[in-house]
């Protein structure tokens, strides 16, 4: 009972810091990718919750976080802060299944450290509050992993069909929670009973491809399945070299085993438990190196945290929490800075002053060009013609010039590029480097020789408006 109070406060406590410091953020409007998945989530509320398939939307993933949200939709009405706030909750969720994963493998200081190191770096810190899909994603691997370890199958069971229905690569967690049954359940008869005691997420996994492929014709987007067309000798590299470095590190992590035996033997309790987060991480690192973006690795921060957090207490004993202080520091020093000049800006807090150009020169548009047409690139595009979005009121025609055939831009993301209104017609341009396909479409600014009307900026954010005539 008393441990369950402690855990019932860390709790509370853990909670109220990931709110307080996340609900400004709460109510902004959706950016880049994000934006995206809001559409998808209306498409979805309006169809009366019926999944999205391949053949109304190009990429999709699966409908887990998009059905919860539609369904928040239909009870409290759409707005960013209820999509937002449900990323926040299972930011919540990852931070405290990583506090109970580090308590239950080590202690509750470590357990307490971990959490503090996942919650407060700069990418996961900044993710918490957008509607992507990493986040859902880390704080299910982390829960499934931990019921894993404690044996509980049903939330297993619950957990991690949850996440492969989050988002594909969720499938991987899995796979690799097999890899170690192999290893460590024996004889053979006990590791068919776990795989079939386990091996739920899998079939979930199956059955919504198959309903892609029922509904579509496609088992995955052709989006998806291009990261994996690869050479044969590329494969062969990559299976060998992350073997190899599996096996060392693997190594090295028993030599560290022994070392930690003879300072804090009850490290040794947990041996084969952290071989299965070393695990994880060469599996889901192995798929990074073949489809990559920042907020991709944040499965893997939970389980890097932990190690850090463990190595840290055991080497630096006495100076452990000046160095935590320390580390935190650093981490806050960056969640907010100058230095992010093209994309999305999403790998700290600078997304925040994107969003702020973007709605700056798309309500500035609105207010003195309402019937005009305008010319730029998504996300801009689509922060202009729909409202949803929360940039703008009332909807402005827009071009995406990347659906232009006369631009020639081989992009495999536009496949199923809608209608858009005639180029001869466009008479603004907006722009801004923070973009898709910045540079080509500034050389299209350039080749218009357009008249600049005004500039918005925000530490070193900005959106340009042009008039064509």
């Amino acid at each position: 009972m008393k441990l369950n109070d402690e855990n019932l406060r860390i709790k509370t406590l853990l909670f109220i810091l990931v709110v307080l410091l996340k609900f400004p953020v709460l109510n902004l409007p959706h950016n880049w990718d994000s934006a995206a998945f809001a559409e998808h989530t209306m498409i979805i509320y309006r169809n009366n919750m019926m999944p999205l398939t391949l053949n109304e939307i190009d990429i999709i993933h699966p409908p887990a976080i998009f059905e919860i949200v539609a369904f928040l939709y239909m009870i409290f009405g759409e707005s960013p802060m209820i999509s937002h706030s449900v990323i926040l909750v299972f930011s919540f969720f990852g931070v405290y299944f990583t506090y109970l994963l580090g308590s239950y493998l080590y202690n509750r200081n470590i357990g307490v450290t971990s959490a503090l190191l996942l919650f407060f770096f700069p990418l996961y810190f900044a993710q918490s509050a957008t509607l992507n899909l990493d986040i859902p994603m880390t704080a299910l691997e982390i829960m499934t992993v931990y019921y894993l370890v404690r044996k509980n199958t049903i939330l297993y069971t619950l957990s991690g069909s949850l996440l492969v229905l989050t988002k594909e690569p969720g499938i991987l967690i899995i796979f690799a929670i097999f890899l170690y049954l192999l290893i460590y359940e024996r004889p053979a008869s006990k590791f068919i009973k776990s795989l079939l005691t386990y091996g739920l997420p899998f079939i979930v996994f199956f059955l919504f491809i198959l309903y892609q492929k029922i509904t579509s014709g496609y088992f995955l987007s052709e989006f998806h399945v291009s990261y994996f067309q690869i050479s044969l000798q590329k494969f062969l590299f990559l299976i060998f070299s992350t073997l190899g470095l599996f096996f060392i590190c693997l190594s090295l992590w028993e030599v560290l085993l022994l070392f930690f035996k003879s300072k804090k033997p009850e490290i040794m309790i947990w041996k084969n438990e952290l071989t299965l987060l070393i695990i994880i991480v060469f599996i889901y690192g192995n798929f990074l190196s073949m489809a990559y973006m920042p907020r991709y690795a944040l499965p893997l921060l939970p389980i890097i945290a932990i190690f850090f957090s463990i190595i840290v207490s055991v080497i630096f004993d006495k100076l452990r929490y000046i160095i935590l202080v320390g580390i935190l520091f650093l981490f806050i020093a960056n969640w907010y800075g100058y230095d992010c000049k093209v994309g999305s800006c999403e790998v700290n807090m600078e997304y925040v002053d994107v969003i702020n150009v973007h709605r700056d020169a798309t309500r500035y548009i609105e207010s003195n060009f309402q019937n005009s047409i305008v010319l730029t690139t998504w996300p801009l595009s689509v922060e202009l013609n729909n409202p949803e979005l929360h940039y703008v009121k009332t909807s402005i025609r827009s071009i995406d010039f990347r659906c232009v055939p006369d631009f020639n831009i081989n992009d495999p993301t536009l496949s199923k590029c809608k209608p858009q209104p005639d180029l001869k017609d466009a008479d603004i341009i907006l722009y801004s480097p923070h973009g898709a396909m910045r540079k080509e479409f500034f050389e299209l600014v350039k080749r218009y020789n357009a008249t600049l009307i005004r500039e918005f900026h925000s530490d070193g954010k900005y959106a340009a408006v042009y008039r064509i005539r």
